[in-house]
């Protein structure tokens, strides 16, 4: 079973101490500033997607299998 769904606020603001936010902040004029190098999270991004289909394929090997 999936859930997917989608909120919508209007004019709802929330604290920004409550906002989850590792690698952005948002000043008080309400500017959104990146904290460090893109391209190294951008690195990271395409590392995770290699080892996806570097790795992936043995659990598609175990269903076929099982099955």
């Amino acid at each position: 079973m999936k859930d997917n769904g989608y909120l919508i606020f209007k004019d709802f603001k929330i604290p920004k101490d409550a906002l989850l936010c590792r690698y952005t902040t948002i000043t008080n004029e309400g500017e959104v500033k990146s904290i460090g190098d893109p391209k190294i999270a951008y690195s990271v991004m395409l590392q995770i997607r290699c080892n996806l289909l570097k790795y992936g394929w043995e659990g598609l090997f175990k269903m076929l299998v099982i099955r």
